[in-house]
């Protein structure tokens, strides 16, 4: 009798540590499924981000600006009517620009609340490339800043003639020679270089 007490037992604690391993690898396959999932789930979040900065970005460099552009400061009359011409004309591109870079920075704000997912995930190395997408959208708006100063104001150009041209570069698409846009692509790529492979 005690031969079958003892089996029972040795059996007993068999079983027990039996489900006590298949538990522990269930855990680790469901923790390792769900860490691939979220992993894709993030990727997918960052490219989609990416590409619409990129695209916003892309847009508010227009080099053609319609008249409806750059009459929305009169049909917001926000026209001072003691500007002459030459300030309403600049004034109204400056507001024009203005309302361009809205879309951006809306693309800026979600890619920035990705950011803090994608640390968490693979570390600081892995936000590198979104910050530098994000610092071009800074850049991009910075160079309006001044671009639009220098045509509100034309005594601010004088002698500085070589910066105003900078700064019409970036803020408006300049074809086969434009840095700024290569700049911009260059980085887009290296952010799909890093999560396009977390989405197979």
């Amino acid at each position: 009798m005690e031969t079958i007490t003892v089996i029972k037992e040795v059996l007993v604690s068999a079983a027990a540590i039996t489900a006590s391993i298949v538990a522990i690898k269930g855990l680790y396959i469901w923790r390792r499924q769900l860490k691939g999932t979220t992993e894709y789930q993030v990727s997918e979040r960052i490219l989609k981000r990416a590409y619409k900065l990129q695209d916003s970005i892309r847009l508010a460099r227009g080099a053609w600006m319609s008249v409806g552009e750059l009459g929305q400061r009169g049909q917001e009359k926000m026209i001072d009517e003691n500007e002459t011409s030459r300030e309403r004309e600049a004034r109204n591109e400056a507001y024009a620009l203005w309302k361009r870079s809205k879309p951006v920075f809306e693309a800026v704000s979600e890619l920035k609340i990705i950011k803090f997912k994608t640390r968490a995930l693979w570390g600081n190395e892995a936000i590198q490339d979104i910050e530098a997408l994000i610092t071009k959208a800074f850049e991009l708006r910075n160079a309006q800043i001044a671009y639009s100063q220098f045509r509100i104001n034309p005594h601010l150009a004088e002698g500085e003639q070589k910066l105003m041209d900078k700064d019409r570069w970036i803020v408006y698409e300049s074809g086969e020679r434009d840095e700024f846009w290569k700049e911009v692509e260059g980085i887009v790529s290296k952010i799909e270089n890093r999560f396009r492979p977390h989405l197979t």
